[in-house]
């Protein structure tokens, strides 16, 4: 067996990322490191904590605020070096031009006039009673009472209370206000006697998400349309494969569990007969960390990304239907468990 290489450190990782920059004149994507041919720097970076950190370490802007790069620090310096670049606390327009990666934070942490009013500033528009919280809470208590359970968007147009729907994307979407609420938010853990069922019909929603997202890019980028379930060797079919100027595989996982993650290496083969395999994660169960520790202990040409790093990978622009859907697919949130008891019942009966 080969022996495997060696990551670079730190200072390696900066000394070659420097030879680049003075290539391009820039801080690199990573298109950029791909079209260079740097590969092993590429995989070394993913290992060792993603461009963000290179960026930060070489006092250079984030290339993507991929997930974990927002914290308290890095937030209130973005925003306040938004406002003293324009004089005040700009318009989302004005974010999208110059902090985009900021811009989509804030659209899902609460919208823009909530940080508006957390740095001093007036919302853009003035708000009727019920786009408050606590008006909300409000009337959503009194909807729960009612029906038993937190409704989804459909639920809430089904009882007539589609009005609610505006003030919730408001506030952050409904994972957020459910959040912000009170209310609990993991249907996974909440509802076990359906967990097999349920864990079958997210796996297919989210694959089916994926699909989408990698047909765009191949479209965008003149490229054959992805494949699907492709058989590697005896007993390997893998969901789906796209071919660049090489071959790559998709694994999608929706795993709560750490040791899956572990498994699509260790009990499976799939890297062994694809130049690259993407594993792309649709939970939000893990932390940068948990990424930073696979992505290291995975071999050279195996890459897990959060479903939000991977289409910042692909450099694409997801629609809010698209981000909504994505939040509650990792939250385990996208389903009740009355809705689907009876359309299992349901189902059933009718056979």
């Amino acid at each position: 067996m080969a022996k495997k290489r060696n990551c670079m450190n730190d200072e390696e990782i900066v000394a070659k990322l420097q030879l680049v920059i003075d290539v391009i004149e820039k801080f690199p994507m990573h298109k950029d490191l791909v079209a260079l041919k740097e590969h092993p720097l590429r995989s070394d970076i993913i290992k060792s904590g993603g461009l963000h950190k290179y960026a930060e370490l070489m006092n250079y802007p984030s290339p993507k605020n991929i997930n974990g790069y927002w914290t308290d620090i890095t937030l209130d310096n973005a925003i306040k070096e938004a406002i003293k670049y324009y004089g005040y606390f700009p318009t989302q327009e004005e974010i999208k031009k110059k902090y985009k990666g900021l811009l989509s934070y804030i659209n899902t942490n609460g919208g823009i006039n909530l940080f508006r009013r957390k740095y001093g500033y007036e919302p853009l528009h003035v708000e009727k009673g019920h786009y408050t919280i606590d008006k909300l809470k409000e009337y959503m208590d009194k909807i729960v009472e009612k029906i038993g359970y937190f409704p989804t968007e459909h639920e809430l147009s089904d009882i007539g209370e589609s009005r609610l729907m505006k003030p919730i994307q408001y506030h952050g979407g409904f994972y957020k206000v459910k959040q912000i609420l009170g209310y609990k938010t993991e249907f996974y853990k909440e509802y076990s006697s359906y967990t097999g069922s349920y864990v079958v019909k997210r796996g297919k929603s989210t694959e089916n998400i994926v699909y989408s997202i990698l047909k765009e890019y191949c479209s965008l980028n003149n490229l054959s349309v992805p494949k699907k379930n492709v058989r590697l060797s005896k007993g390997n079919i893998i969901e789906f494969v796209c071919n660049t100027n090489k071959t790559i595989g998709i694994d999608v996982t929706n795993t709560m569990c750490r040791h899956s993650i572990y498994h699509k290496w260790t009990k499976k083969d799939y890297y062994k007969y694809l130049d690259e395999l993407w594993i792309v994660v649709v939970s939000d169960s893990f932390t940068e960390k948990d990424y930073t520790k696979w992505n290291n202990e995975s071999p050279d040409n195996v890459y897990i990304y959060d479903i939000e790093e991977f289409c910042d990978e692909l450099q694409l622009d997801l629609d809010e239907t698209i981000k909504n859907k994505i939040d509650r697919y990792k939250s385990c949130t996208f389903h009740t468990r009355e809705q689907y008891k009876k359309e299992k019942e349901g189902s059933v009966v009718t056979s």
